[in-house]
């Protein structure tokens, strides 16, 4: 059976399957559709590639951010001249830096030239991403769709960010997704980590098990869903695992 997505992204609720519990075949076949009939690249990595898991029927789906989640955004930003007095910790709202640069157009040139090779490969994951990762892929036999919003265009960039530091995916979803938790569900993914406060509010509403890095932008919605704070990997691998064996 073909698994299809409206243009745009948005997949309405009879599209809504548990295709954590399919085969893997179907399972690319979902993927593939949500590429052919959207706005969304998708990258699947070849057959053995580490980290790409396809031998159970049963397999949990995790749904990764990448941006300020595996990739540390604002430090690759501090690391262009003209910028090195910026730190995370100053962005205390989502919508902070449109005004910091000078709107969505001059952000969206700074955030594309950070997200670069030449720049983002000198910026290593957040500490023991790699390693948690991994470890959980390997012990859940878990499959891992990284899902980010950045422009179409960057999706050569993503990939190549992924391999050359050795992270693991089973899949890269990239483009605008006007509903990233539906997307989400439809792959089967009942854990999410993001950090956007929007999308840990849609998550957590839908019943994912929502997890994030703690950042100054998204501590109220932490503080008012419960998510425990983790300030970095080792700190959410065991909020992960337990999310994972649920």
């Amino acid at each position: 059976m073909r698994t299809t997505v409206p243009a745009g992204g948005r997949a309405s609720p009879r599209h809504l399957e548990r295709l954590d519990a399919v085969a893997y075949g179907q399972w690319q076949e979902t993927l593939r559709s949500l590429h052919d009939e959207s706005a969304l690249h998708l990258h699947l990595p070849p057959q053995g590639q580490p980290g790409l898991r396809c031998d159970g029927s049963a397999s949990p789906v995790i749904a990764l951010d990448l941006d300020s989640t595996v990739f540390p955004l604002i430090d690759a930003v501090a690391s262009i001249p003209g910028n090195e007095d910026f730190s995370m910790s100053e962005v205390s709202h989502w919508d902070y830096l449109i005004g910091r640069f000078g709107g969505i157009a001059p952000m969206m040139e700074l955030l594309e030239a950070a997200m670069h090779p030449d720049r983002s490969l000198h910026v290593a994951p957040y500490a023991g991403c790699r390693e948690v990762l991994t470890e959980i892929i390997e012990a859940h036999n878990a499959r891992l769709v990284v899902m980010t919003d950045r422009p179409l265009r960057c999706v050569g960039h993503t990939r190549e960010y992924l391999d050359h530091h050795d992270l693991p995916y089973s899949a890269i979803l990239c483009g605008r997704m006007s509903d990233k938790i539906t997307i989400s569900r439809l792959l089967g993914a009942r854990t999410i980590i993001d950090d956007r406060p929007s999308t840990l509010e849609a998550a957590h509403a839908a019943g994912m098990a929502t997890l994030t890095l703690a950042h100054p932008y998204n501590a109220s919605v932490r503080s008012e869903l419960g998510i425990a704070p983790a300030d970095d990997w080792n700190q959410l691998a065991p909020a992960l695992a337990a999310a994972l064996a649920a």
